[in-house]
């Protein structure tokens, strides 16, 4: 295995360090455009791309919460995928 490709692959070392920070990354981004930016855009509406934005977050982080939950349990009765 290359070394620095779970980085990449978005697994940290507990398999989902960044869904996790992916997803609070687009709710806060999100957030800013819904609650904090005024600006009136033609053709954009920056409430909408904010709750859109804060919605994928959501999504993410309970995507990566149910596949951190899944994998602890395989790691917890000690499957292995080699044994014979």
């Amino acid at each position: 295995m290359l070394p620095g490709v779970g980085a990449w692959s978005g697994r940290g070392k507990d398999g989902v360090d960044m869904g996790i920070g992916l997803g609070i990354f687009l709710m806060i981004i999100g957030a800013v455009l819904t609650f904090g930016i005024t600006a009136d855009l033609p053709g954009l509406d920056l409430d909408a791309i904010g709750y859109i934005l804060m919605g994928a977050g959501i999504a993410v982080v309970v995507i990566s919460i149910i596949l951190m939950l899944t994998r602890r349990d395989r790691s917890r009765y000690g499957s292995d995928p080699d044994a014979v």
